[in-house]
């Protein structure tokens, strides 16, 4: 009787793994935590303020990781490819990156993944947590295309200028994308229930003759929507009624 005590007392302990995710034995990053979604932060970076990462890991195993240098230009560097799950469930490694493009290794726990070294071993001292990436909304971080709006569906032409669009930024929560004429920018705020707030738009005051679309869309984005996202389409409706419907768009 005390050794069966005992085995159930072993197998209750409260454990830490790497990735900071406290749980019981059996539990995993990979089986206990929704960690699939976007991450993003700002890296250390040894020649440049900093590298700008951002990392789709989906349900699937794959992933999608884009890099931009500050202060070395608006490139952006992409991969995409397979991830694999350690046997422990707390890391995962990306594979096929070259290790000179992005880091390969990273832990993951509750709503964030944390950067490794070349060893597969956290990193410390004073820049710890710079090496941290925090998940994101599934809507913040992407490119949405709208095709449909007050239920038309959108053709486009020789006479937009740009497609109409709209881009969450999550580090400084602002709102870009374009009319279809004019640029517009602004705040966003995300609300319990799937609900985002916006504030603050300004655009640009280019000459749009014939664009009707632009003044709908405009008094669209004026303070609280819900919003879904269903089959990489983001849909904004208000009191019930579907008012835009958007398409996700991979640029890189």
């Amino acid at each position: 009787m005390p050794l069966v005590l005992l085995a159930g007392l072993v197998s209750c302990k409260s454990v830490q793994d790497v990735a900071g995710v406290t749980g019981w034995t059996g539990d995993t990053s990979r089986n206990a935590l929704d960690w699939a979604g976007t991450y993003r932060g700002v890296l250390p970076c040894a020649s440049c303020p900093g590298i700008e990462t951002v990392i789709h890991l989906n349900s699937d195993h794959t992933y999608r990781i884009e890099t931009t240098y500050q202060d070395e230009g608006p490139d952006v560097f992409s991969e995409t490819g397979r991830f694999e799950w350690n046997k422990q469930g707390n890391r995962i490694t990306l594979m096929g990156v070259d290790v000179s493009f992005a880091p390969v290794s990273y832990a993951v726990g509750e709503n964030h993944i944390r950067q490794l070294d070349k060893e597969g071993s956290v990193i410390t001292g004073a820049l710890a947590d710079k090496y941290v990436l925090p998940k994101v909304s599934d809507i913040e971080e992407k490119y949405w295309k709208l095709i449909e709006l007050e239920g038309n569906t959108l053709s486009y032409d020789a006479h937009w200028h740009k497609e109409p669009h709209l881009v969450f930024r999550s580090f400084d929560q602002r709102v870009l994308g374009s009319s279809g004429c004019n640029s517009f920018f602004g705040s966003y705020a995300l609300k319990e229930g799937r609900q985002v707030v916006f504030s603050a738009l300004g655009a640009t005051k280019m000459a749009c003759g014939g664009h009707s679309i632009e003044k709908a869309l405009f008094e669209l984005l004026d303070g609280l929507l819900d919003y879904e996202v269903v089959d990489d389409q983001l849909v904004l409706n208000k009191a019930g009624k579907q008012l835009a419907r958007f398409e996700l768009v991979w640029l890189y």
